[in-house]
């Protein structure tokens, strides 16, 4: 194994593809954690009688857990994990897009701007409010997307300004993968979900109790909500994919 710690950090990082998920104070923290560990030996090793010195904390932002089908270390990201950014109160707030999704902007593949972003679909939300997808394209043909929980106000505006973040993504072309879960995620205001959509081109979210929620297709993944509620496993909705036929592509728990 190389000695040299830049080149293990190098080794160590996630995919380009889920650079997004790594935010710059999180990669500055690693960094320190692996750069010290020499110092700290070599501190071990001169003399019995002294301890290890310890390396300052940096305080971490709160974010809402991904829950997905890997598990995500500190270090190294896994697919199907993303990030969230903190919310303040429970359900939508003002806030600026550019603030809650400053981070697409380090992308290591290429900067995505969100102050570009789109809706790239939209359906009825919880609350009265709209469910949209946002997406943003840089130059390079990197694509970050970000489905949000917006105010029908919001939702009239060029871009959301009122509204509650439910995680992102960035990736260099649309999903071609076979229909299957992706990632779940819960916020204050709903429960947000994408699945790969393989050959569908939209669905429908039933809950055991009859109860049917929207279902928006963008750039190879399907999209969707539905209100937060502790379940188990075997009592949550299932998805239903639908290809351009009407023809059924499959059905899942999320």
């Amino acid at each position: 194994m190389s000695q040299d710690r830049f080149e293990l950090l190098h080794q160590m990082r996630p995919q380009t593809s889920l650079d997004a998920v790594w935010t710059p104070v999180e990669q500055m923290a690693v960094r320190e954690r692996i750069l010290a560990d020499r110092t700290t030996r070599a501190d071990s090793q001169a003399t019995s009688h002294t301890k290890p010195r310890a390396q300052p904390s940096r305080p971490r932002r709160r974010k809402w857990a991904a829950l997905a089908g890997a598990v995500a270390l500190a270090v190294v990201a896994a697919p199907g994990v993303a990030a969230a950014i903190d919310v303040i109160n429970d359900g939508m707030r003002p806030q600026s897009i550019l603030d809650a999704y400053g981070y697409w902007n380090d992308n290591l593949d290429g900067a995505v701007d969100p102050g570009t972003a789109t809706r790239a679909a939209t359906a009825p939300g919880p609350y009265g409010g709209i469910f949209s997808v946002l997406t943003s394209t840089n130059s390079e043909g990197q694509t970050c997307i970000g489905p949000v929980f917006e105010t029908a106000a919001s939702a009239a505006e060029p871009v959301p300004n009122d509204f509650n973040d439910g995680g992102s993504f960035c990736h260099s072309a649309p999903s071609t993968a076979d229909f299957g879960f992706d990632t779940l995620m819960t916020t204050n205001t709903a429960v947000v979900w994408w699945a790969r959509a393989g050959d569908a081109v939209t669905g429908e979210l039933r809950t055991l109790d009859g109860e049917r929620y929207p279902v928006v297709e963008v750039e190879g993944y399907l999209f969707g909500w539905y209100p937060l509620q502790s379940m188990k496993p075997e009592d949550r909705p299932t998805l239903t994919a639908y290809a351009a036929d009407g023809s059924e592509v499959g059905s899942i728990r999320i």
